[in-house]
């Protein structure tokens, strides 16, 4: 438990807190557990306050008529002993406190517990009360009452053998993560006692689900498992089941003897492991029958039911620890060869992404190509937000729909001098000895990366910049689903090889041979390529052969509308709206975009340049980007965004103010409105270092008659008149020095 610097401080109490038989299940529902029904955690945030509860949804109760004194000596960050018969079970600091007899009632039924605990997370602890009382110098009879405050002479008696407060709350807390090493190391006259427990069954009485560091078994001896779980102690391993497999290992950190209805129980607290890939009883069976272990002695992994423990020798647990160590590669494929992609449920709604009257088919197209086995190239004009969809659905499958699956991306942009080298591997010096050893490239260091095997998606970048016939010919035959062996070799020859997920493989290798290889690259069937193209570079960039083209599906991702019945629209970079493609610019910028006229202007500019150049939002977005860097020292405070409504009306009151000319006052932070005139010259340094680049291929005429009507006089946007503010003589020797043309003025 990490203890604030604060709790080490002079004025830090002390509290032992007994809890009764009577509150055994009580202390499980509100402090072992977190209260989490949502009608208890709003009545918590209305008497803590939101501030004080953040993510601490811990509470408890003391009695008003035995503790009040006590509790009047609680204040944030003291530390209070949770003690049950002769053990110190558990610790926690306080958060707050408070008093309501309402809340008591409803979180325990008596509305007598009215003194309230806020406490942050409960420590396990392994203390009998005997060496507690001893560190505070206690001599004779223990302290009767239910809530005792430790006074502060003997408080300094226990900091003599402790120093501070977190040194003693370290000393007695056992929050240990399990360590296999240390477990494998055990010596046969050190062996420990060990159990199968169904968790499934178990969870109910878990504060924490299976596969967090800590959690607890909280049962009474005369259940089923009760009285095998009473065997253990400190020291102890626990191989926890749940739902037909194998999920993970704990060490029992301490275990307390408990009553509870009447009857004795058992309280275990363990440190809790998660296996990387569970285990099926099969599975586990099969390393038993490969071993020497006695398997008279061993309950067969098939008997395993619900809520039953089984006591099984510790040579049984050490052949399971041991293949955690051995094979994880092979476990790796074992259970995920067979996965595949059925669903992906990617939801564009739930992405800070815009896509006008395409969103609804474009997910639709996503998650079936993904969900057929296909790979996708995403195309489209520069700027239409390509890759930040991919980086999207990339980050989606990761953290989301297929995160067992999935382990990570690699991203990586093509280019004009991509060899097979960068995408494949090849000879490289050896970094551990003399001589040359294959090096793997970006499409081989998704499968593996030495002895570790790897399912990492690739997300290529503007693919057609590079020739992928000469980067990637290769592996064509990978992506339909054939083994490939490369021209290299290590130990042995360098081999990609796709795993089909049938049950019988197609090739003459088993899953364990592919695994244990360190130069076969296997790749799962729910691997995917994800890459974007420019489709304004075919003329200039590489073509895609046929080979190359048909292992993928091509989504387009197209520019919106920029003109209805002949005007130019607004909508698209609208600031008062999330939808829009303002929703990618941070605030401030959004607030300038929403002052005066800047949004009209570059909704004209965005429609004229597409007349002649079709180019995304993202350019467009970076025209508002550059223009507010360049003149956030000058607009001083900008207005709020009109909420509800299209901020049309804010536009028109403003309009005229800052087309006079005599807005001064204004510019300087007035906080109206922002003249044209103050982002004229930025407006127009951002379309000669963003846009004319974007112009290259261009017919001559073509260009100038562009450039020409950039500023033309006046254009209508949803019948209001706008005239686009550019210093003309500048853009004008800008495009000529450019593209080397005369534009007559």
């Amino acid at each position: 438990m990490a203890v604030s610097p604060e709790t080490d401080m002079a004025d830090t109490d002390l509290f032992r807190c007994e809890i009764g038989e009577e509150r055994i299940s009580n202390f499980v529902d509100t402090v072992i557990r977190l209260v989490n029904d949502p009608r208890r955690t709003s009545r918590l945030k209305d008497i803590f306050g939101e501030d004080e509860l953040e993510d601490v949804y811990r509470v408890w109760g003391l009695s008003e008529t035995t503790d009040s004194e006590e509790f009047d000596q609680m204040d944030e960050n003291d530390i209070v002993l949770f003690t049950h018969l002769d053990a110190v079970v558990g610790l926690a600091v306080i958060s707050a406190t408070t008093e309501s007899e309402e809340l008591g009632d409803e979180l325990w039924g008596e509305s007598s517990f009215s003194k309230l605990l806020l406490l942050q997370e409960l420590t396990p602890v392994s203390l009998s009360l005997v060496e507690l009382y001893e560190k505070l110098g206690y001599e004779g009879d223990s302290p009767s009452s239910e809530t005792q405050y430790i006074s502060q002479e003997d408080k300094n008696t226990l900091l003599e053998s402790y120093g501070t407060i977190s040194e003693f709350v370290e000393t007695i807390s056992n929050i240990t993560e399990p360590s296999l090493d240390d477990l494998l190391s055990r010596s046969n006259e050190n062996t420990p006692d060990c159990a199968w427990v169904d968790q499934t069954e178990f969870e109910s009485t878990t504060p924490d689900n299976v596969g967090l560091a800590q959690g607890c078994i909280f049962c009474p001896e005369s259940s089923e498992g009760g009285e095998q779980l009473a065997w253990l102690e400190k020291g102890d391993i626990l191989i926890h089941h749940s739902e037909r497999e194998f999920i993970g290992y704990s060490v029992v950190t301490a275990a307390h003897s408990v009553r509870m209805d009447g009857s004795n129980g058992i309280w275990l607290w363990y440190a809790y492991s998660s296996f990387n890939e569970s285990y099926r009883p099969q599975d586990y069976a099969a390393l038993l029958l490969d071993s020497d272990v006695d398997l008279r002695r061993v309950p067969l992994a098939y008997q395993i039911k619900q809520g039953r423990v089984h006591l099984t020798p510790w040579e049984s647990v050490r052949v399971l620890l041991e293949d955690l160590v051995e094979n994880p590669a092979e476990r790796f494929l074992e259970n995920r060869y067979d996965s595949t992609i059925n669903k992906m449920d990617f939801d564009l709604s739930d992405e800070p992404l815009y896509y006008p009257d395409e969103e609804k088919s474009l997910q639709q197209q996503i998650n079936s190509t993904l969900a057929a086995g296909k790979h996708i190239i995403f195309t489209g004009p520069p700027g239409t937000g390509k890759t930040k969809l991919a980086r999207a659905i990339c980050e989606h499958a990761t953290d989301t729909a297929l995160s067992e699956t999935v382990d990570d991306y690699l991203f990586t942009t093509a280019s004009a001098d991509w060899t097979s080298f960068d995408t494949i591997g090849g000879y490289s010096p050896s970094k551990t000895r003399e001589g040359l050893e294959f090096q793997p490239g970006q499409f081989l260091k998704c499968f593996r990366d030495g002895e570790d095997l790897r399912n990492r998606w690739l997300l290529i970048d503007e693919l057609n910049r590079a020739d992928i016939d000469k980067a990637m010919g290769g592996l064509f035959s990978v992506l339909t689903g054939e083994e490939v062996e490369l021209p290299y070799e290590n130990q042995e020859a360098i081999r990609v090889t796709p795993i089909s997920g049938d049950d019988d493989l197609q090739f003459d290798r088993s899953l364990t041979e592919i695994a244990r290889s360190i130069d076969t690259y296997p790749v799962l069937p729910s691997w995917r390529l994800i890459a974007t193209m420019n489709t304004s570079d075919k003329a200039s960039l590489f073509e895609l052969s046929y080979a190359f083209t048909r292992r993928f599906n091509f989504i387009h991702v197209g520019v919106p509308d920029l003109e209805k019945n002949g005007q130019f629209v607004t909508e698209h970079l609208d600031p008062t709206t999330d939808e829009s493609y303002a929703i990618a610019l941070g605030p401030e910028e959004t607030r300038m975009l929403a002052s005066g006229n800047l949004q009209a202007e570059l909704s004209v500019i965005w429609g004229r340049i597409n007349e002649y150049q079709t180019l995304g939002p993202s350019i467009i977005l970076d025209i508002i980007q550059y223009i507010y860097e360049s003149i956030e020292d000058q607009i001083g405070d900008l207005p709020e965004i009109p909420s509800g409504g299209d901020g049309d009306e804010e536009s028109e009151d403003t309009g005229p103010e800052s087309d006079d000319g005599d807005d001064t006052e204004e510019d300087e932070g007035s906080g109206s409105s922002i003249s044209s005139e103050l982002y004229q010259g930025p407006l127009t340094d951002a379309i000669t270092m963003l846009v004319f680049p974007q112009l290259e291929g261009l017919r001559k005429n073509n260009l100038e008659e562009l450039i020409f009507k950039l500023d033309d006089t006046a254009e209508t946007v949803e019948d209001e008149p706008v005239t686009v503010q550019l210093e003309t003589k500048r853009l004008y020797r800008k495009a000529e020095d450019f593209y080397g043309i005369t534009i007559d003025e």
